[in-house]
């Protein structure tokens, strides 16, 4: 199992140390992948985000060895689901003290907040934008994907989406302290180069897979 992301699941299964293993299933960038992805020594599955897909994954094993193997995602639907009254119950117990300020209304954003894609989100943007506000001397921001939030895209009478505390608190649900730190141009232009080529590759053998 890994949480790396699907190119560095990909990278993985290509690698030596991975001989033997015959499945990575991965996660961290929530990818739909309905078809295993066949890496030199083991394939590589991701099954979505949010719930909405689990991965099956059926082997057929022969004196200890697989000899067949299937994976599908099954579809998880909320109509075939009802909510559990207890559950939902005791979250409005515990959230009523605190209604007030979750529901409170910190701003406004004029585009749908999301967090779904790889190379680019909404809300980490926003983040970014932030950090540049409150740091102006400082040449490059970063923050890493820990989110937890569903979209935001719903707008109210004034024509833009409110971003509420509670929102914010589920957008980045941490309290660190920022960081900052010195590197060089060379380095920068190794990592960059080195992510988008592996980013490129995972891309290329997806289409490929998809005919």
């Amino acid at each position: 199992m890994a949480h790396i992301g699907l190119s560095q699941q990909i990278h993985l299964s290509n690698l030596e140390v991975a001989k033997g293993v015959d499945y990575i299933l991965g996660g961290d960038t929530h990818e739909r992948v309905r078809k295993p992805i066949q890496g030199k020594y083991a394939k590589v599955v991701e099954p979505g985000a949010f719930g909405s897909f689990c991965g099956r994954l059926e082997l057929t094993v022969k004196d200890g060895k697989i000899i067949k193997d299937h994976y599908h995602l099954d579809e998880i639907t909320t109509n075939n689901y009802k909510e559990d009254k207890n559950i939902k119950a005791l979250v409005n117990q515990i959230e009523k003290p605190f209604l007030d300020d979750i529901n409170t209304i910190v701003g406004y954003s004029s585009v749908p907040l999301y967090r779904y894609f790889v190379i680019e989100n909404t809300i980490d943007t926003m983040i970014l934008d932030a950090l540049r506000w409150r740091l102006p001397e400082i040449d490059i921001v970063l923050s890493n994907g820990f989110r937890f939030c569903p979209p935001r895209a719903t707008s109210d009478e004034t024509g833009n989406i409110p971003i509420t505390n509670g929102f914010i608190f589920d957008m980045l649900p941490v309290d660190s302290h920022l960081r900052v730190g010195k590197v060089t141009g060379q380095q920068l232009l190794t990592w960059l180069e080195r992510n988008s080529i592996m980013y490129l590759q995972q891309r290329l053998q997806n289409d490929l897979e998809a005919g």
